[in-house]
């Protein structure tokens, strides 16, 4: 019978599929030279930003984690896959349900019924339970279930990816916040030592010693100052406002933020090297398998239908349309049966195979969409490692510079407690190694932003001897 039911379903032909893309795999990819296909040391970790060792980060990315509304969404599809994984496993069990009917008839002496029937009153009652069983004999069933538990398996990687991607956010928008306050400190010193310039600049012209241009160079490089300042204060407001929209409690704080809990000259240092394996673990990645995974599910489903569903069916019940109340519970009132019920797909107009070709290409996105953030994911480390790189470079050239400076600000100092020159010129050095500062202040919060991209590009894992322990001195 199952040959016969095979050759009938031969009819239904899968003709139509398309050529299926191929997932990448780490390491086929050329990828930079710091990234080595080793087996990581370092894991993923919740709390990853602790290692900045900032309680007051910790507690704007736990405000976050509890009232953000984009987690809030990415939580609500968790229980909606929830939901969706225990209907499609469903069809996996047993089905049964009971139904029942109760009435009061009176039956009609002008048509079928001869007496005693006709004109009487009766109980037309009855009782029934009905079994239906898949016998799943093509998996289509298994199936559907296993795509429905790897969408929930993406969901809940997609809302890990989304709280990584939140913590991250918090941290950058934290360091920016941190290194705007540290220049409106720098400004505020560049600017005391500017008003000593200005003052001297008067005295020279009140005695004729120097004329209106410098004066009016000074003044003019103050006003500047004044006008960077404005800038800075706005920016720190609105990095602030951006953190407390971040940490889900409106656009301020209840608290000012201390300024000085994140020391922006942390010392920091490019990783030595990075584990691809790391970056195949993030869940973004993750849940782009797991939707490679679900699509290729469907496409087995899809594969199924072309074949023909068997189940069992069975019913048992009493039925009684005469007699006392109760007469549908007697042994004589029973009604059973049981046998097979099938489905079977002969011609179906393309439906079937245009499904076919739609799951397969759904499956190819999927797949396209895999590699792709593999790929995009890879460009995130590189790019950090890279950019911190060329930050330790430069750094190496702004410390050579900053030495000379000192070295130069140290001899002048010496030579006015000598007498052989004046104020002004330990003054105008004092300003030079001030505006360094801010290059450094500048240099040290894009190393950090780098180090957070990178460590949250891991999936959240912390490369060891980029940052120091609380027990390093800071420079």
């Amino acid at each position: 019978m199952l040959t016969s039911l095979l050759t009938l379903t031969a009819c239904a032909r899968q003709n139509d599929t398309l050529p299926k893309e191929r997932a990448l795999k780490i390491p086929e990819l050329t990828l930079n030279s710091k990234i080595k296909s080793i087996d990581a040391l370092e894991h993923s970790k919740p709390s990853w930003w602790a290692y900045f060792q900032d309680p007051q980060l910790d507690h704007l990315i736990s405000l976050a984690l509890k009232h953000n509304p984009d987690l809030a969404i990415a939580r609500a599809r968790i229980n909606e896959a929830q939901g969706i994984a225990r209907i499609k496993g469903a069809k996996l069990l047993p089905n049964v349900n009971a139904n029942s009917s109760i009435q009061a008839a009176h039956w009609t002496e002008n048509q079928f019924y001869p007496p005693p029937y006709g004109g009487s009153d009766t109980w037309n009652n009855a009782l029934n339970l009905n079994l239906s069983y898949s016998l799943d004999l093509w998996g289509r069933y298994r199936d559907v279930n296993i795509a429905k538990r790897d969408v929930l398996a993406a969901a809940e990687q997609e809302h890990r990816a989304a709280a990584l991607l939140l913590e991250n956010n918090i941290l950058q928008n934290y360091i920016r916040y941190v290194q705007t306050e540290a220049l409106i400190k720098n400004n505020h010193e560049l600017k005391t030592v500017e008003y000593k310039l200005i003052y001297i600049a008067r005295m020279r012209l009140q005695h004729g010693l120097d004329n209106a241009t410098s004066m009016h160079q000074l003044q003019q490089g103050l006003q500047e100052l004044n006008d960077r300042k404005r800038a800075l204060t706005g920016k720190s407001k609105l990095f602030k406002e951006e953190l407390a929209a971040l940490a889900g409690i409106g656009t301020s704080f209840h608290h000012p933020l201390d300024v000085h809990s994140l020391p922006i000259t942390r010392q920091w240092q490019p990783p030595t090297f990075v584990p691809a394996s790391l970056v195949g673990a993030r869940p973004d990645v993750i849940a782009r398998r797991w939707q490679v995974e679900a699509a290729a599910a469907n496409v087995r489903v899809a594969q199924t239908e072309f074949y023909p569903n068997i189940n069992i069916v069975a019913f048992l019940g009493g039925l009684a349309a005469a007699g006392s109340f109760l007469q549908f519970l007697h042994v004589s009132s029973a009604q059973y049966g049981v046998g097979p019920s099938i489905t079977l797909p002969i011609f179906e107009g393309g439906r079937l195979r245009g499904n076919l070709r739609e799951k397969s290409a759904e499956y190819n996105e999927a797949v396209s969409e895999y590699n792709e953030t593999l790929i995009d994911a890879f460009k995130q480390v590189a790019q950090a490692i890279t950019q911190l790189d060329s930050l330790s470079a430069r750094r190496r050239t702004l410390h050579r510079r900053l030495a000379d400076l000192r070295l130069i600000l140290d001899i002048s100092k010496k030579r006015f407690s000598a007498g052989i020159t004046n104020k002004e010129s330990v003054l105008q050095k004092s300003a030079d190694i001030l505006r360094l500062k801010q290059k450094k202040i500048d240099l040290n919060a894009a190393a950090l932003e780098n180090l957070g991209t990178l460590y949250a590009s891991l999936g959240g894992a912390f490369m060891h001897g980029t940052l120091p322990d609380q027990n390093t001195p800071q420079s």
